[in-house]
Order: C-alpha cells, then structure tokens, then sequence
C-alpha cells in the first residue's frame, strides 16, 4: 500500500530529531521488556485521551533511544530491531488504513547509531508475534509476562535474504510487533537485546500530520537554540 511521505518518513524523522537532544548519556536501565510495557503504557495513555498523538510518538521514540543508549552503556552494540514498512520503533497509520498489508522486517542496529549492523551470530529464520490490543491492557497490571500471555502468534520467517519479512494484515488498536531470532534447531535465541519490535500509533487523518511534524521539529530546533544560548 502506498503511503505517503509525510506519514511515512517525516514524522518519525521529526521525532528522533527532537529525542536525540533529550536523551542523557547515563540513561536509566530499561530492559527489553520494560522497553516494551512503557511503550504499552504510552499507548494506553493515548488511546484514554491522556496524550496527544505527537506526544505519543515522541515518548515511544525516546523510549527506544533509552534502551539503546543503555544498552551502549552496558556494552552490548547489536540489537534485535523490528521495522514496519521499513519505519522504526513506530509506523503511523490512520482508521482507514486497517485491512492493508505491513512488511515487518528483522534485523540488528547498532546500539551507539541506531545504524544497521551485524550481531556476529546466526539467526535462521524469526517467530513473528503480535500485541493486537495494547490498549486493552490494565495499565496498572502491565508486567512482562501479561504482555506474554497476550501475544498473538502471526508465523515464522526463513526469508534471511530479505530481513525476514513477514507480511500482516494491519489490525487491531496500535498494534505492537515482536520478532524473535530463531537458531538453526527452531529455539528463540535468548538474551537481552535479541529480541525486536515496533508499534503502530494512531494518528490524524494525512493532512494533520505534516503540521504535526512541523510542530515537533520547530520544537526541536527551538530547544537546540536554547541550548547553545546557555552555553
């Protein structure tokens, strides 16, 4: 399906834009999962009216570049990432959108650029899960093992030549992705950072959105041209 550029592209540019000035270098832990569940509980913030939808691509992207910033800290430069129709850690869709198809794709970034990399391992193929319903979650009760529970298996991907991509009917509410790397005998291939995913979040029908990437990447230059006013 075609989607447009500034849907596509410019909004998530627009959000790492404003994340990179706001991340701390001695980012607070956050494994994967606590990656996952505060991006959960970002979504059900928004879908309750308690966040905007900038806000909640805003918040997603810092918490993606947290968890590689901590990730960096600790050493470890090659994480599992999940990307929809090539965009990362979220795809924006309005209602219309629902019923066409995504392209998930696994692959590895580098913990210190979020540029594509190489683990130094061998995944043989990905087990693609979904969280249909994020939203439907109880926010106080959100741990990793609900969130386990709650995922829906989609397949499992042996296209190595192509990120092992997977198509999915796009469904649900802010669908959030999860692959997992698989080794040559069918086993999830464990350990923090292997595991990927990406969400989808709710937005404004297309005309809105170019004027929200506006918003936020005047917010990002105005808080870079703070920043060098107090230097």
């Amino acid at each position: 399906m075609y989607r447009s550029f500034s849907r596509k592209f410019v909004l998530p540019l627009a959000v790492c834009v404003l994340c990179v000035g706001i991340i701390p270098t001695n980012a607070s832990a956050r494994p994967f999962w606590t990656a996952v569940k505060d991006t959960v509980s970002v979504a059900i913030d928004s879908i309750n009216g308690k966040r905007s939808a900038t806000d909640e691509l805003i918040q997603a992207g810092i918490i993606w570049l947290d968890y590689l910033q901590q990730k960096n800290n600790a050493g470890l430069a090659a994480l599992g990432q999940v990307a929809k129709d090539g965009a990362f850690p979220v795809e924006t869709y309005v209602l219309a959108d629902l019923g066409s198809t995504e392209r998930l794709t696994y692959f590895f970034v580098d913990s210190s650029t979020g540029l594509r990399t190489n683990p130094g391992f061998a995944v043989s193929s990905v087990e693609w899960d979904a969280l249909l319903t994020p939203p439907t979650l109880d926010p106080n009760a959100l741990t990793e093992a609900l969130i386990q529970s709650s995922l829906t298996p989609l397949g499992i991907s042996t296209d190595s030549a192509n990120d092992f991509a997977f198509d999915f009917t796009l469904q649900g509410v802010e669908p959030l992705i999860i692959g997992f790397p698989l080794d040559a005998a069918g086993n999830i291939i464990t350990g923090e950072g292997t595991a990927g995913y990406a969400m989808n979040v709710l937005t404004p029908e297309p005309g809105t959105m170019a004027l929200m990437a506006l918003g936020v990447l005047g917010a990002a230059f105005l808080r870079k041209r703070m920043r060098r006013t107090s230097l």
